[in-house]
């Protein structure tokens, strides 16, 4: 494969970022994976390809936007979005544990930059 460093778009910071991905997850592990006390004896990718992951609740909140923030909740297997969470007035927006996913798409109207 063939890099050209001239090509590769930069960066662009977190406060300036029109979409982020966020990935909110606690405890994962596969499903058949063994474990004794605190240590993983088989971490089971032979036996099964599902993952195990603990949801968690968690309020965010984002640098400032000029214009409306919208977050969206992604299926985990197509990235598609299925369903969109309230934003608070402040940009900040909560992921309850129901959201059923560890993925979420937080886009960001730039238009007013």
């Amino acid at each position: 494969m063939l890099e050209c460093d001239s090509c590769k778009p930069e960066p662009t910071p977190v406060e300036r970022a029109r979409r982020v991905l966020v990935c909110l997850v606690g405890n994962a592990r596969n499903e058949a994976a063994v474990i004794q006390g605190r240590t993983i004896v088989d971490p089971g990718w032979e036996k099964s390809r599902a993952v195990l992951a603990e949801p968690l609740e968690a309020t965010l909140a984002f640098p400032s936007s000029p214009g409306p923030t919208k977050v969206y909740a992604l299926s985990a297997r197509t990235g598609e979005r299925r369903g969109e969470l309230p934003v608070n007035a402040d940009g900040s927006f909560t992921i309850p544990k129901s959201a059923h996913t560890i993925y979420f798409e937080v886009v960001r109207d730039r238009t007013e930059e």
